[in-house]
Parts: structure tokens; C-alpha cells; sequence
């Protein structure tokens, strides 16, 4: 056995190792050696470092073996060193300028990945450096891995197949590298390919492709997962100066996915993306093109530019929606942001196209174009038929520009919508078409048009918003009614029916600083009478606890109509009066004058039967005493009475209503119907002071009842 040294000054060790085997070529028999043995200090080639190096040759019959043990092995100056390599050449080849190791088997302490054992190919080149190594069998993540790195003077490249890697496992060993991954993998595999080009530890270029097999992952906050997650990433890295150059697609034919608040099944509709851009130096993204196609649900394409901040904002975005297709455009990234709306349950079908423009994170334009798009809740709430149109809005060029957006400074594209049918919460709407404009914050009809309601229409005059979105938000509705069936109205919402029309016209109905008013009296023809509503003003109208203020007249109601549509017991004759200083809190009463009785003057018949004598007993505290009387005696025989007036006042404060009637009476009770002729029956009422909530509940049951209530 002959035994060579060296040092880190000598020529690279295989360079050495061909010396010792040309050496050991040329003795003759009587001095042969069956064994060299080479210990250096260290050597280098094409960005690669090796120290404490000793190499065993021997000489067999089937050729030469060698075996080197590195106690440190590095590339480059990436701070990454392998440890303890052994490596045995099972068969090594000299021929000319290269050094090839045939069979090879490589064991040690890799760096980042730990004890491995690996089989393969290995070349190195002796005039240049250059150094070629291939090895399979690596383990990484549970998985299995193949690498092949070629090092140059003039850049290195690397290729790695990795299959089956535990996605827990790769999760833990990325981590090692980098700050903690927005997502956490529970479960699942991925085969990832990956091919690299660089000089000393710089990447240049980067290709690869993931493929994940059942993958399941969260995040702590829950907003973001995937459930048996099948897809495939491509994608591609260029540096470009001090930029880099990407491009990539992705396609996910199976498993699901949850983005807070929209879920996808990917099985029901493969989503596939293509996108190509460029990453700056200063952190910006760029997106020059992208395109995504989601099957039965959306096909759109554009481009985007982001900047980085405390969180990303959006530069620029042009985004074109090729297709738009219902119901499954609507069902994954509609439905979920409308749960607790009317809009929840919507059966949609039909198509939808347009774009979309965001400079500096605010919307400049956007275009819609609907084509037959029908929409039903199933319930009555909203619906509506062969809707198609289209709609452009784009925004001011200033906030100056804002307050001029209805001048002739800005003409805005017009925009329309038509519909064959419709209904809104109970009320059906035939067909139609509006004609508007749009931009900035503001809204305008641009035509008068008609709306069918029911048997009747509205004649919309006149429709303006300013400000949408905005607390100081406004607008304007000028309208005609032409009569409406009020018992259709009844049906459609829920109430007791009764007869009527409801007509008139909405003057200056209009919502200024979160105040919406009315500028005159709407008017509706019931009960052969009228009822006029007037002074009309709804206080924060949108919010939890809105006040209504407003003042009502009644004229001439017929209480033979009134009383049948309550069932209260039957009364003849006629009532008027008024609701003065009516105001509601979040729509229940909390203050109002209100005066009701008989006309002056009425000459229509007065009758009043036994129940609605109990009845109005039973509101004014006689109750008792009414049923008694009409229980006993002579009147027990008689259904129904004359009467000369009846009435009933109540002024409402703090939930107290102070009541009165037509007149006086005897004490301090008062007069709810004055009798006339015989059988004369009077009900006087003795309670001056009611519970407001205790009267609504008596009144509610005395119409559900069949027959009065007494308290």
C-alpha cells in the first residue's frame, strides 16, 4: 500500500488521484502495490470546496475501486456544507481530461435534510473544474428525491424530482428557510419538479411544476382551506437586471376550496389560471396578463399591479369578464356575501359580461352587459324575468368634478334595463325599461317611464341619487299612482283585506343630511273614503332605530267596510278624523293626538251591533258592565242598536294614552257611543289612563277573536 499527502495548495484532489494511478500503471510487477492512498487538506474546483479529503484506490481485476471520505464538502458561498461524505466508486473511468465515477454510492450529513444515503453518477472534468453529479434515492419529507447539479465557472444548474413528500413534513422543513407560512398542510402529498440556473449563489433562472394529491390545509384565523385539494402549479423565473420575470398556470380539476367567505368545488366546475409578470426591485408586482376560466361559472382576463405597503394595494387593475354565467357564478362568489339578505336564496339563470378598471385603489370604470338574466327567491320577495340591458359608470375626474357630475361637463354613457316581469316583496311588477345614467356617487333617470304594480302602475317621473355610499347620501323620486286595487295590496302583504284604490301623486319625495321627507300629501281611496298622509319625514332611515314622523286625516271611511275587514262587530255609518304628531320609533308608536268619530253631519244609517258595543266597552274599562247590561234585561233581545255619534280620542306619551270620547259624561267618564231612540244604548268609558302596549294587545285580540274581549 503506497501513501501520498498533500495539501490545499496542490492542484484539485483528482487531479491527484489520476497522478497516483498512472504512477501505479508504470512499476514493474516486482514493486507492485495493490493500494494507494491519498490524504489532502482540502481542494476546489468550479464553485465547489472540499476539505480533510482521503481517497483509497484499488486495483481489482474488474478495474479500478475508489473510496474518499470529506469531512466538509460545499458549493459556493451559499453556507451550505455536507458533512461526513462517503463516497465509493464502484468502478471509476480516466479517459483524457475526465474522471468518471460509475456506480457511485454516497452517504453523509447533508446539509438541511440530514443523514442520507444515495446512488449515482459522478464526472469530474480536469482541465476545467467543471463538476457533474447525479444521485437518486434521496429522502426528503418522507418523500423520495432525485437531484442533478452541474457546477461550472460560469453558473451552476440544478435539477430536483421530488415524489410523495408529506406535505406536514415539507411545511416543517420550508419553515426552517423562511418566516412562518400563511397556510398550515394537516395532511396530503406533493410532487414537485424543479430546475435551476445560477452563478455562485445567485439564481438566475427557475422552472418548475407542483403537483398536490389530497391536500388539505387552514390558517389559524380560519378563513382560508382546502379540502382533498388536487391541482397542478407550473410556472417559470427570470431575472431581468435587478427584476424578475414570471409566468405560470395553475389547474385544479378536484377538492375544494374556502376564501372566506366563498367556497369552491372543483369537482362541480375545474378552475383553471394562466398569469405572466414581473417582480420589481422597489416590491411592486405586475401582473401583465392574466386569464382564468372556472367551468360553468367565469371566464375573464386582464391585468393588474400591485404595491407593497403594511398590506398590499391595488396600482392598476383591467380586468375584462368575458362571461359570467348563472347560476354558478352566482352561487359560489355571489350568494355568499348576501346570507342574511333577501337576496340568499336567489334561482338565477342567464349571462352576464363586462370590466372592470382600479387606478391607485379606487374604481375609474365599469361596464356591464346582461343578457336575459332571471332571478326568483322562491318566496315572493323578489323576482324578476328576461332582465337585459346594460349599465356604464365611470368616475369623476375630481371631487370638483363631482359636484359638477350633472352638468354638461360630464356626459355619461347612457345606460338601460329592461324586464318582462318581476315582484317585489309581494308586489307584481310587469314589464319594463329604465333609462339612466351613472357616475361618480350619482344616479339619474334620463326617461319618464311606467312600471305595472298590481293592477295598477307607477309613472316614475323623476329618480336622482347623490353621494351613494356616503353618510350625506340623497335623493329624489318624483312619481304618479295610477290606482292600485288596495285589496291586492292586502293580499300581497299579508294584511286583512279590504277594498279601496291607492292613487296619487309623490311630489319632492326626496332624503337630505339622512332625512327622507315627502314635499306633499299622498292620498288613498279606502273603505269609500280617503285617507290622507302628510307632513311625511323618516329619520335615519337606514339604521337600527329609525323615527317616522307624520300626520294622517282621515275622511268619511265607511265603518260597515272597516268593521268587516277587523272583524270588530258590525258597525254602519261613517268616521273621520285625525292622526296628529304621529311619531314612530323603530316603527312602533311612541307618540301621537288621534281623533275619531262620526262626522258632523252625517245622515248615513247608525247602527251598531251587540259585539261592537262589547268591544269599544272593553277599550274605555266598561267591558263588564256592557256585557252585563246586554246580558239582562229587555236588550238581550235586540243584535244591533241606533246610535247618534261615537268616538274615541288618545293622546299618546311615555306608553300612557290619555283617552276620551265623543263627549262628556256624568263623573269623569265620557261618552265612546251615544245612544239614540230605543233601545237607547250609551258605553261610557271611566279609564282616562291606558297602558299603551295592554291597549294594542286588547285591540290585536279583539280582532283575532270571535267574539269580545273583556278586562
Amino acid at each position: 500500500m503506497a501513501r501520498f499527502r498533500g495539501s490545499s495548495a496542490i492542484r484539485p484532489w483528482l487531479v491527484a488521484i489520476a497522478a497516483a494511478v498512472s504512477w501505479a500503471f508504470t512499476i514493474d510487477a516486482a514493486h507492485a502495490v495493490d493500494g494507494i492512498t491519498l490524504e489532502l487538506e482540502g481542494a476546489a474546483g468550479a464553485g465547489w470546496s472540499a476539505a480533510a479529503i482521503v481517497v483509497e484506490l484499488e486495483l481489482q481485476p474488474a478495474g479500478l475501486r475508489a473510496t474518499a471520505t470529506i469531512a466538509a464538502f460545499s458549493v459556493g458561498d451559499s453556507g451550505a456544507v455536507a458533512r461526513d461524505v462517503k463516497l465509493v466508486c464502484g468502478e471509476l473511468e480516466l479517459s483524457g481530461n475526465e474522471i468518471t465515477c460509475l456506480n457511485a454510492q454516497v452517504a453523509g450529513l447533508l446539509p438541511e435534510i440530514g443523514p442520507q444515503q444515495a446512488a449515482g453518477r459522478i464526472r469530474y472534468d480536469r482541465a476545467t473544474g467543471d463538476l457533474d453529479v447525479a444521485l437518486g434515492g434521496l429522502s426528503l419529507a418522507s418523500g423520495r428525491a432525485d437531484l442533478d447539479l452541474a457546477l461550472r465557472d460560469s453558473g451552476w444548474s440544478a435539477r430536483a424530482v421530488i415524489r410523495d413528500a408529506d406535505a406536514v413534513a415539507l411545511a416543517a422543513w420550508v419553515g426552517r428557510f423562511s418566516d412562518a407560512l400563511p397556510v398550515a398542510p394537516q395532511s396530503g402529498s406533493l410532487d414537485l419538479n424543479l430546475n435551476a440556473r445560477g452563478t455562485a449563489t445567485t439564481l438566475a433562472t427557475l422552472d418548475f411544476t407542483a403537483t398536490t394529491n389530497a391536500l388539505n390545509v387552514g390558517n389559524d384565523a380560519g378563513t382560508l382551506a382546502t379540502d382533498g385539494l388536487e391541482a397542478q402549479v407550473q410556472g417559470s423565473v427570470r431575472r431581468e437586471s435587478e427584476d424578475w420575470r414570471f409566468d405560470g398556470a395553475v389547474a385544479a380539476p378536484a377538492g375544494q376550496a374556502y376564501f372566506e367567505p366563498v367556497f369552491i368545488d372543483f369537482a362541480a366546475g375545474e378552475l383553471r389560471a394562466e398569469f405572466a409578470g414581473r417582480y420589481s426591485a422597489d416590491g411592486r408586482v405586475a401582473f401583465e396578463r392574466f386569464a382564468i376560466d372556472h367551468r360553468d361559472a367565469l371566464s375573464a382576463a386582464g391585468s393588474a399591479a400591485l404595491k407593497p405597503g403594511d398590506t398590499w394595494s391595488i396600482e392598476m387593475l383591467d380586468v375584462r369578464i368575458d362571461e359570467l354565467r348563472l347560476p354558478g357564478a352566482f352561487t359560489t362568489y355571489l350568494a355568499p356575501f348576501v346570507l342574511d339578505s333577501p337576496f340568499a336564496n336567489l334561482a338565477t339563470r342567464g349571462q352576464l359580461r363586462g370590466g372592470l378598471s382600479i387606478v391607485e385603489g379606487l374604481p375609474s370604470s365599469f361596464d356591464l352587459y346582461i343578457d336575459s338574466v332571471t332571478a326568483d327567491d322562491g318566496a315572493g320577495t323578489i323576482a324578476v324575468s328576461d332582465l337585459s340591458g346594460e349599465v356604464h359608470w365611470t368616475a369623476p375626474e375630481s371631487e370638483a368634478d363631482v359636484e359638477a357630475e350633472e352638468s354638461v361637463l360630464a356626459t355619461p354613457a347612457v345606460s338601460a334595463l329592461s324586464w318582462s316581469g318581476g315582484s317585489l316583496f309581494g308586489l307584481t311588477l310587469g314589464g319594463s325599461e329604465l333609462r339612466f345614467t351613472t357616475r361618480g356617487r350619482g344616479l339619474r333617470l334620463i326617461e319618464e317611464t311606467t312600471i305595472p304594480v298590481l293592477d295598477g302602475a307607477v309613472d316614475l317621473e323623476a329618480f336622482r341619487i347623490r353621494n351613494l355610499g356616503r353618510e350625506n347620501v340623497a335623493f329624489l323620486i318624483g312619481a304618479e299612482i295610477r290606482p292600485i286595487s288596495v285589496a291586492q295590496l292586502c293580499r300581497a302583504f299579508g294584511w286583512p283585506e279590504f277594498g279601496g284604490t291607492l292613487a296619487g301623486s309623490i311630489r319632492k319625495l326626496r332624503m337630505r343630511d339622512g332625512v327622507v321627507s315627502l314635499g306633499t300629501t299622498l292620498a288613498a281611496q279606502v273603505f269609500d273614503g280617503e285617507i290622507r298622509l302628510g307632513d311625511l319625514r323618516l329619520e335615519r332611515p337606514f339604521d337600527d332605530w329609525p323615527r317616522l314622523y307624520a300626520n294622517v286625516e282621515l275622511e268619511r271611511l265607511d265603518l260597515e267596510q272597516v268593521t268587516a275587514a277587523f272583524s270588530f262587530g258590525r258597525i254602519t255609518g261613517r268616521l273621520g278624523g285625525r292622526v296628529s304628531g304621529l311619531e314612530l320609533f323603530n316603527w312602533m308608536p311612541v307618540a301621537f293626538d288621534a281623533e275619531l268619530a262620526t262626522p258632523p253631519g252625517d245622515r248615513s244609517k247608525h247602527r251598531i251591533s251587540q259585539r261592537a258595543v262589547q268591544n269599544i266597552g272593553s277599550l274605555g274599562g266598561s267591558g263588564a258592565g256592557v256585557t252585563a247590561a246586554l246580558s239582562s234585561g229587555f236588550l238581550r233581545f235586540f243584535e244591533d242598536f241606533n246610535y247618534a255619534r261615537l268616538g274615541i280620542s288618545c293622546r299618546l306619551r311615555n306608553e300612557v294614552c290619555e283617552m276620551g270620547g265623543v263627549a262628556p259624561a256624568e263623573g269623569d267618564g265620557y261618552y265612546l257611543v251615544k245612544g239614540r231612540g230605543v233601545p237607547r244604548i250609551d258605553v261610557i268609558g271611566n279609564r282616562k289612563r291606558v297602558d299603551w302596549p295592554r291597549l294594542v294587545h286588547q285591540l290585536i285580540a279583539i280582532t283575532e277573536a270571535e267574539g269580545p274581549v273583556v278586562q
